[in-house]
């Protein structure tokens, strides 16, 4: 029997559980869903509890209808982090990336002089990372902060049910600004400030092993005895090695909650990359970073648009919604959307940001506003590209990841307003691809990470772009037009 590997991917709004063999094919699979919760002061949080749940549910039922993994990774959201007790059981609510209360914490350790610290940790300091957030709960909360035992990620928050340990990958450690990217440990400044020591979990690199799961960990999930836990990765790169973008040029464009493009490429100071707005994380490849441009649209702008239309039991799903946007999208130029509802993210990450709907008259059918949402995501992506070129970062081809990945009119009108190709995975669940590759790096499977994405990744459709470079910078230059006169009029209050 051939061996199998589980990729878990804890994602913001589900987890998702595959089992795949090492050929790459999903021989079962199991999706738990939760809400995330969000307030008008732009809090947004998740019950940890839940999570829990819902992953152990998704493990169990994918496991069960599978030959038993030899081993599992997870691919995991970054920032959100969670509370726990002596026992390790959460204590508190999980904030998660796009909470503007981080906004608030941020400023506390900007005063201190954190922004310093971004050769380190390898990441534009801004509100969006757990040291913010963090930060926002000391200063709010002291007596709650002190009284936490730990605070985990939902990786290391799942692999202490599946092992008894609290263990993080240092490609999502990195994300909380909390790490040192050159000794991959918990930077002892940082985490001393924030007394934060001890109350971490134990850092080990993406693909390494880092036990077998508990007995008790055995039966709650459904897993054999004997499953080695392997260090997973933050769900963007999962994602990059799940659609085998491992080289420089080459990147992930992932449509989840977020809408999100991982590039490979070059490692290097972070220097005017961080002041640019961008970061270098950590990568599975010697000599190679992980550069991240998302913005906060994606899905999460999808379902706030479904949401307003009508009553829940009455709303169009999203893919009913983004199939009767197909014509606006493949004829229209406008109208078009900012989309900063949950402020902005790369380059800007600022909190401040507002979105905002352009062009609309009374004939403006819904269709047309769907098709504006999609055509602001693109638009945003495409300045996101144009700055990473003024850094040196060119890209020809994306591959198309997520749950918005197989709709042929919106890849083929982000291909022709970026200008690169677009090519499609055969397997959309990217991320939980990642974890098994990764899982299966751990074992010894491959000799190499090249080699596993050899084996375990296949591309499908592909998208080229066909409108002109000046069509695409006429576009574009609309588009950041419209940005820069959206934050006049926010500035003024107007």
């Amino acid at each position: 029997m051939t061996d199998t590997l589980l990729g878990v991917d804890i994602g913001t709004t589900g987890t998702k559980a595959v089992v795949f063999d090492t050929q790459g094919r999903a021989l079962a699979s199991a999706y738990r869903a939760y809400p995330l919760h969000t307030g008008a002061a732009g809090e947004a949080w998740l019950d940890p509890n839940q999570v829990l749940e819902a992953s152990r549910q998704a493990i169990a039922e994918a496991v069960s209808v599978a030959p038993p993994p030899v081993a599992l990774a997870v691919a995991c959201q970054g920032e959100a982090f969670t509370p726990v007790d002596v026992a390790g059981k959460p204590s508190g609510e999980a904030i998660v990336t796009f909470d503007r209360r981080g906004q608030v914490g941020a400023e506390i350790l900007r005063s201190r002089g954190w922004a310093d610290r971004e050769e380190s940790a390898g990441l534009p300091f801004s509100w969006i990372v757990t040291a913010a957030k963090l930060a926002y709960l000391q200063a709010t909360d002291l007596e709650r902060y002190r009284q936490a035992r730990a605070f985990l990620c939902f990786e290391d928050l799942l692999l202490h049910s599946l092992t008894g340990t609290a263990t993080i990958s240092s490609s999502l450690a990195q994300r909380t600004f909390l790490l040192d990217r050159h000794t991959q440990n918990w930077h002892p400044d940082s985490v001393g400030e924030m007394e934060l020591t001890g109350r971490l979990a134990t850092v080990v690199p993406s693909g390494q092993a880092v036990g077998r799961v508990s007995a008790s960990g055995a039966r709650s999930f459904g897993l054999p005895d004997g499953c080695i836990v392997v260090a997973g990765a933050h769900d963007q790169t999962a994602a990059l090695i799940g659609s085998g973008a491992i080289d420089p040029g080459v990147g992930a464009h992932s449509t989840g909650t977020v809408d999100c493009i991982s590039l490979s490429v070059a490692d290097r100071p972070v220097g005017q990359l961080a002041r640019s707005g961008y970061g270098l994380g950590l990568h599975p490849v010697m000599g190679r970073a992980v550069t991240l441009a998302f913005g906060f649209g994606g899905g999460a702008l999808l379902s706030w648009w479904r949401s307003v239309l009508t009553s829940p039991e009455h709303s169009p799903t999203i893919d009913a919604l983004v199939r009767e946007a197909e014509d606006a999208l493949a004829t229209q130029t406008e109208p078009c959307a900012i989309p900063f509802w949950s402020g902005s993210g790369t380059p800007d990450l600022d909190a401040r940001d507002q979105g905002a709907l352009l062009g609309m008259t009374l004939d403006t059918s819904r269709g047309q506003i769907t098709a504006a949402l999609i055509r602001g995501m693109v638009l945003e992506t495409a300045r996101n590209l144009a700055v990473l070129r003024e850094n040196n970062i060119t890209v020809r081809e994306l591959r198309l990841v997520g749950g918005g990945s197989r709709n042929p009119v919106w890849n083929t009108l982000r291909a022709n307003l970026l200008g690169v190709s677009y090519v499609e995975v055969d397997t959309p669940e990217a991320g939980a691809l990642g974890a098994a590759i990764l899982a299966g790096s751990g074992v010894g499977l491959w000799a190499s990470l090249p080699e596993a994405c050899a084996q375990m990744v296949h591309l499908g459709r592909r998208h080229e772009p066909h409108h002109d470079a000046a069509a695409r910078s006429a576009a574009l230059q609309r588009y950041q037009n419209a940005v820069a006169a959206i934050r006049t009029t926010n500035d003024k209050g107007v």
